[in-house]
């Protein structure tokens, strides 16, 4: 005899930015009803805009975070202090709260909650929006076992989820969080390049992101490492070879990306300890 199905939690998305709504749509995708799904959002018109397109309804912050058993905190980090002292006493033992606030600490989460509140910091990025985010987790000191596997299903809802030590985060910041920025930098750049070569600038952007997309996918399901994938590309001699001996032309390109990588870690070092003050 099979056991009955587990109920799906009720979720108060706490903040309906573009984050915010990016939940509420992966959330349906996932199967939660609009019923099993409630929204705090301090600008009545864009409140009024996402009950209106999702069916969900709109309470004030206290009452989203009593009724629910798993508030996600997206709101930016300048309001996170606030709205984290209006929520965290109405949070019922065996809740759990997320925030996806940069800066926002599990420390400075636990320090509003009850005893039983698990709490998590997580870190999204912006490919969230069409359900391929990358998301890393990082549990509070009493967060339960059980509070993380409910966070990696809810997470998994924008994409892939994986965990580090909260420690980490800064560079989690610097590489996932910032990472598609530079992306579309190297995307523009080659477009740029192309139409200077001659091409129309729309057959430059169709190569461009194509041939993007094609490379990311075949190196996140290759059984190879991206170092090995440049190799068998690159014939001795060849056009590829010519054109990564001025890219990466003694260890310049790494050494740009390592120091590019420290500058965006220090900042969000740096605002973090500020969002404290």
């Amino acid at each position: 005899m099979t056991s009955p199905a587990r109920p799906r939690p009720v979720i108060a998305i706490i903040g309906a930015g573009v984050m915010g709504e990016t939940f509420i749509g992966g959330l349906l995708r996932a199967g939660y009803t609009p019923a099993q799904i409630i929204i705090s959002e301090k600008h009545d018109e864009r409140r009024a805009e996402v009950c209106e397109r999702f069916g969900v309804d709109a309470v004030p912050p206290p009452t989203a975070a009593e009724r629910a058993d798993i508030a996600l905190l997206a709101v930016k980090p300048g309001d996170a202090r606030g709205v984290l002292a209006q929520i965290g006493p109405h949070l019922r033992p065996g809740a759990l709260l997320i925030s996806i606030a940069a800066g926002v600490s599990t420390a400075a989460m636990a320090s509003v909650v009850d005893e039983g509140v698990s709490v998590i910091r997580a870190m999204p990025n912006t490919p969230s929006v069409i359900g391929e985010g990358m998301t890393v987790m990082s549990p509070g000191a009493d967060c339960s076992p059980e509070a993380v596997t409910s966070a990696t299903q809810m997470l998994e809802v924008i994409g892939r989820v994986t965990e580090v030590s909260e420690d980490l985060q800064d560079a989690v910041t610097a590489i996932s969080g910032s990472g598609p920025a530079y992306v579309f930098a190297f995307m523009e750049a080659l477009e740029e390049a192309g139409i200077g070569l001659g091409l129309a600038p729309e057959t430059a952007r169709a190569l461009v992101l194509q041939t993007l997309a094609g490379a990311a996918l075949l190196a996140r399901d290759s059984e190879h490492e991206p170092g090995e994938l440049r190799r068998r590309v690159t014939s001795p001699g060849g056009t590829t070879q010519a054109a990564l001996e001025v890219l990466t032309g003694g260890g310049e390109l790494a050494e740009l990306v390592a120091q590019a990588t420290r500058a965006a870690r220090d900042r969000s070092t740096e605002l973090g300890r500020e969002s404290q003050e």
